[in-house]
């Protein structure tokens, strides 16, 4: 394999990569797991009423680990606004990707067209 030929590939595999990255935030619906995991959270603390239940370690676990799950979907959330900005970014990178092709169907090696994801 040449070095330009590696270089290519190098690229185009980060090209799809960060269009997998950009494909999961404008996929992801944070909002519905934020509500999931709040249903799950009542549930937990209707299963453990009282002040002995709510101060086990195995209580605060679990609710520590829904508390990180909820603040992981805000933080998608918030990628989620700046949408049109992602769009862009991945119609240009798309473009990008497709000249990579170009260039190494161009030096006579052919390149398999799998799907991003």
């Amino acid at each position: 394999m040449k070095v330009k030929e590696r270089v290519i590939r190098e690229s185009i595999d980060k090209i799809k990569a960060e269009i997998a990255e950009i494909d999961a935030i404008l996929d992801a619906s944070p909002l519905t797991e934020i509500i999931n995991i709040r249903m799950e959270a009542q549930k937990f603390l209707n299963e453990n009423v009282g002040i002995k239940a709510r101060m086990s370690n195995e209580f605060d676990k679990k609710i520590s680990e829904l508390a990180k799950r909820e603040k992981q979907q805000f933080e998608l959330a918030e990628k989620q606004k700046d949408s049109l900005r992602l769009i862009t970014r991945k119609s240009k990178i798309d473009f990008e990707l497709g000249q990579l092709r170009s260039e190494l169907y161009n030096m006579g090696v052919i390149y398999e067209t799998k799907t991003y994801k």
